[in-house]
């Protein structure tokens, strides 16, 4: 989808990367919190 737009294709997965990279910081943390209770 993003072939033509090589360099938007970069940045797009780089956003993926930070948005998946938080979402499973954020379940950790959850997950720590769960056990310490």
């Amino acid at each position: 989808m993003f072939n033509s737009y090589p360099d938007f294709g970069r940045q797009d997965r780089g956003m993926l990367h930070f948005v998946m990279l938080s979402k499973v910081k954020h379940l950790i943390s959850s997950k720590n919190e769960a056990l310490s209770v």
